[in-house]
């Protein structure tokens, strides 16, 4: 679960728990996993000294990313009104999903052979992940107009983007980004250049971030989001 770690860690805590030998049959389960030992004594004397230097480096983390957060924010508002590819939380249309969920709703699956998708990635100059939103914005769009209620402006997505720069397999590293879902076009190639577009201005903007940095605008630019799903005042 988020609250624990993000997608990349748990794949990879998964594979830590896993072997590549058919034969293994003792691997430990998750809550089995060793743990590094400390002596009782350095427990008693270096876990308050140490939860203190901790606690005030991540304070100076985080007061640090202040810069950064004013110069991206202010950036951002003059992107919205100049930059075509720029998303925001404001672009998104009113639609028939922007409502209470109810009991009544329906789960439907469908399965792609991953080749299919790469040799489209590979064809267009685009992500893995790009077609996949590709794809997800033609089923919203062919949706939406069998009940002919489809936006005039394109559906826009979060989508998680990880930050994690090492191979750890713990905690959080993640950061959101939007992304337009070119519900609006009716030609599925304009459709994914645009997607690919927009989730390269995205990956561009945090590429010079730090992972403080990421999390903390993410945070700040998506707080409406929030705001709305307490309040509903939008």
């Amino acid at each position: 679960h988020h609250c624990m770690l993000d997608g990349v860690a748990a794949m990879r805590m998964g594979m830590r728990l896993m072997s590549e030998d058919p034969s293994v049959r003792d691997q430990p389960p998750l809550w089995a996993m060793p743990r590094k030992q400390r002596s009782h004594a350095q427990v008693e004397g270096s876990d308050v000294i140490q939860s203190l230097t901790d606690l005030v480096g991540e304070a100076g983390k985080q007061i640090s990313t202040i810069p950064t957060l004013v110069k991206e924010v202010t950036h951002a508002v003059k992107q919205a009104s100049t930059n075509p590819d720029y998303t925001s939380a404001f672009q998104a249309p009113p639609s028939i999903l922007n409502q209470c969920i109810t009991g009544s709703r329906r789960f439907a699956a469908q399965s792609y052979p991953l080749e299919r998708f790469k040799n489209i990635a590979k064809k267009t100059g685009c992500t893995l992940n790009d077609v996949v939103m590709a794809v997800c914005g033609s089923a919203l769009r062919n949706y939406l107009i069998s009940l002919n209620v489809l936006p005039d402006k394109p559906l826009v997505a979060m989508v998680p983007m990880s930050m994690r720069r090492d191979d750890s397999d713990s905690g959080n590293q993640i950061a959101m980004i939007l992304a337009t879902l070119g519900t609006h076009l009716a030609d599925p190639t304009e459709r994914l250049e645009s997607i690919r577009r927009a989730v390269k201005e995205s990956k561009d903007r945090y590429a010079s971030m730090t992972l403080e940095e990421a999390i903390n605008y993410t945070a700040l630019t998506l707080a409406p989001a929030g705001l709305n799903m307490v309040t509903g005042l939008s």
